[in-house]
């Protein structure tokens, strides 16, 4: 059997698919941590005869009084803490308010509550450390979101005209996890020089997970499959927001200073990828004029 624990900062509501105690075979629930049932099972040991807690590595070698006063110290225990969540590095997390249109205005970033970091962080490696670039990273329950990781998709469904041949990641567009300096969230990381931009975070309404979740390879699906969600026209549906990561790195450089395209630019971008999209189709004829927008 396994222990269940619920974080009381994420729900005060017990979903029904937990008990206090649960086989290990039993279903699974996202957020919630499972750990051993060390106390009722004698394999693991006698849990109240364990040695005491000395501290971490930089709490050896104080004594008598300092020391205690050294563990019992609120702030120690939170670092211990956010230590074993997010490991040695710091980590910011920002989620981006209100309209979703570049130039992004700093005032729109807002940070996630303090009590929320480590466990974003501690999604975030547990992604790592399974080796994905994409996937699940934290139920925000009991608010109806999730945080997940998408990689970016270059649109070539031609059914999806306002889209083609851009880089999206969660149907918006890859530059929102590249801004220049001058639109990116009051970070003490980025203002020290020491934080990096971690892409592909946004944050969706739960209702929409699964619609997110097929959003990248329809967009790139080039046999031009038609948007199956009627009801849910994109891009105003999935509901989702950006997400940036910043994390502490070593002689980080500021992210370059990129300006987002033109208008006309793009449009014109947009022309050329319809254009090859058609010919490469079967259509197999071009003007002079659309060769010399794709020579462009």
């Amino acid at each position: 059997p396994k222990r269940v624990m619920t974080a009381g900062m994420l729900s005060n509501v017990t979903p029904p698919t937990l008990f206090s105690v649960q086989e290990v075979t039993g279903q699974l629930t996202k957020g919630v941590i499972y750990c051993p049932n060390g106390h009722d099972n004698p394999a693991y040991g006698n849990w109240d005869e364990a040695p005491s807690y000395q501290g971490p590595p930089d709490a050896v070698g104080l004594q008598g009084n300092t020391r205690r006063r050294w563990l019992q110290g609120p702030a120690n225990r939170l670092r211990t803490a956010l230590g074993c969540l997010s490991g040695s590095k710091r980590r910011e997390w920002w989620w981006l308010q209100g309209e979703h249109r570049l130039p992004v205005k700093v005032i729109q970033w807002k940070m996630y509550a303090q009590e929320l970091q480590p466990l974003l962080s501690a999604g975030h490696e547990a992604l790592n450390n399974a080796g994905q670039t994409s996937g699940f990273i934290m139920d925000m329950s009991p608010a109806p979101y999730e945080i997940w990781r998408a990689e970016a998709a270059v649109v070539a469904n031609t059914t999806m005209t306002s889209f083609l041949g851009d880089n999206l990641i969660a149907g918006w567009s890859a530059a929102f996890w590249n801004l220049p300096p001058s639109q990116l969230p009051p970070s003490p990381l980025l203002k020290a020089g020491c934080g990096c931009i971690i892409d592909g975070y946004y944050q969706v309404h739960r209702e929409d997970t699964e619609m997110a979740q097929v959003l990248g390879s329809f967009l790139a699906d080039s046999s031009n499959p038609s948007w199956p969600y009627l009801d849910r026209p994109f891009p105003k549906f999935p509901r989702r927001r950006v997400v940036l990561l910043i994390e502490e790195g070593t002689h980080v450089a500021a992210p370059p200073a990129m300006l987002p395209e033109a208008p006309e630019v793009l449009v014109s971008r947009r022309k050329a990828a319809s254009i090859f999209n058609r010919w490469s189709s079967g259509n197999g004829k071009m003007t002079l004029d659309e060769l010399g927008l794709l020579l462009r």
